[in-house]
């Protein structure tokens, strides 16, 4: 088994179709057909269930999916640390969201200077819980309506140190202006 099979193996499950599969990778459906069939072969398992119109993950395909990203993301994350230098990955998925956006562009701000890199993924609300899963990310966040979230107690920690938070900016955000506005007066 190697990195090259693991890869073709995610991108196949992550399209549905070998062919699709192809045109990520840059090759030809038969070459993604015999790398999946010689993987197949390497694990003794069937990991894909071939349909009239595309693939399916069978039960085994499912769990080998699961630590195949695992595998392959963790290889970015070394390739991009090779060619940078040691820098903090944070790796992020998001639903598209304006005001999220402007809450990563706030934190960003703040923390430019620590050499940190984002990989910033925006999805659905499910995609996001299973990029976290598979541990493609180190952290995502949703949007839920307040009708929709259980009033479980970890959520209302949750909402206290948020409104900490945002009460924080605000104080800061107030002090800025007061600052700007003294020097505005001298």
């Amino acid at each position: 088994m190697d990195l090259k099979q693991l890869q073709y193996f995610v991108a196949c499950a992550q399209t549905g179709s070998f062919s699709d599969a192809a045109k990520i990778l840059y090759s030809t459906q038969p070459s993604v057909s015999k790398v999946i069939k010689a993987l197949e072969d390497t694990l003794g398992m069937q990991l894909f269930e071939r349909l009239p119109r595309g693939i399916r993950l069978t039960v085994q395909g499912q769990k080998v999916y699961s630590y195949a990203c695992r595998i392959t993301s963790e290889i970015d994350v070394l390739e991009n640390m090779a060619s940078r230098g040691m820098t903090k990955w944070i790796r992020i998925s998001m639903n598209p969201s304006s005001w999220l956006a402007n809450q990563f562009v706030d934190f960003y701000n703040e923390t430019y200077e620590k050499s940190y890199h984002f990989q910033l993924t925006t999805a659905g609300v499910r995609s996001v819980m299973e990029r976290v899963r598979d541990y493609m990310d180190d952290i995502g966040f949703v949007y839920l309506d307040n009708r929709d979230v259980v009033r479980h107690p970890l959520v209302q920690k949750i909402v206290t140190a948020y409104d900490e938070y945002d009460k924080k900016k605000e104080t800061r955000q107030k002090r800025k202006q007061r600052t700007t506005e003294k020097q505005e007066k001298k």
